[in-house]
């Protein structure tokens, strides 16, 4: 069975995740977001998404719970047509 990958568009992995690249790693998960929603305008996890990276709870996520935000959003990522 193949394995899933913990990498945001090639970038950093949200368990590389630190404070130096956490920024990159958001950056990351909302283009990966606007990617998906611009072919699936009904994935409500990517619509959700970007507005609550962008709230300032999303901005004081931290590493632990970024990792814990991740796994809850990542069905909606790499099923970009499930509408979750």
């Amino acid at each position: 069975q193949k394995q899933k990958s913990n990498k945001m568009g090639g970038s950093v992995s949200v368990e590389e995740a630190t404070a130096e690249n956490k920024d990159k790693l958001l950056e990351s998960l909302k283009a990966k977001a606007t990617e998906i929603l611009a072919d699936y305008p009904g994935n409500r996890c990517c619509k959700y998404l970007i507005p609550y990276l962008d709230s300032d709870e999303g901005k004081a996520l931290s590493n632990e719970d970024l990792l814990t935000f991740y796994a809850c959003v990542r069905t909606g990522i790499d099923n970009p047509d499930s509408g979750l």
